[in-house]
């Protein structure tokens, strides 16, 4: 009977202990997670600021690249229409009408005589064998020659394009 008094005893002490051992157990539980809420949160308080942060850069961005894009094109604008002036001198006018096809022109020449040598030096060397057709298609068109008549070519259609451009618009 001692053991059995003793028994219950223990098991008193025990189930008067276990609620407040149950209930320290739950407020733990509360505060760790309350800590990781908090945690969490304050991450995510960091990860707003960084992309707010990261917006307002973009923003500031935008607007540098939009005004510079304004700028050069008012001083693009105010560059052609300063050559668009005229002196009132008969002869400097016309000179001055004439350096940019002119000099367009010697480059055209240029490019048309290196050309011309450059193929006879493919083509002779295609005639006595030292290359095959496909070989004398690929160095003729892939050529210094071949991309420099590219880019003027490319250059004035662009160009030509560009000064259009305002007219097709209906701006002109």
């Amino acid at each position: 009977m001692v053991l059995a008094g003793a028994l219950s005893g223990i098991f008193g002490l025990l189930s008067a202990a276990f609620p407040a051992i149950i209930q320290d157990f739950i407020e733990e539980r509360k505060e760790r997670r309350k800590r990781n809420y908090l945690e969490l949160e304050q991450a995510l308080q960091k990860e707003r600021a960084a992309a707010e942060q990261d917006v307002r850069e973009r923003e500031r961005t935008m607007a540098l690249l939009a005004a510079e894009m304004r700028t050069t094109r008012e001083t693009m604008v105010a560059a052609i229409e300063a050559g668009k002036v005229q002196t009132g001198v008969h002869w400097l006018d016309l000179f001055n009408g004439l350096i940019r096809p002119a000099t367009a022109a010697m480059m055209v020449i240029l490019l048309a005589m290196t050309t011309i040598v450059f193929t006879y030096g493919l083509a002779h060397s295609l005639a006595i064998g030292k290359i095959d057709a496909v070989q004398f298609g690929t160095l003729l068109w892939s050529s210094a020659g071949g991309d420099a008549m590219g880019a003027v070519i490319g250059y004035l259609f662009g160009y030509r394009g560009g000064v259009k451009l305002p007219s097709w618009l209906g701006k002109a």
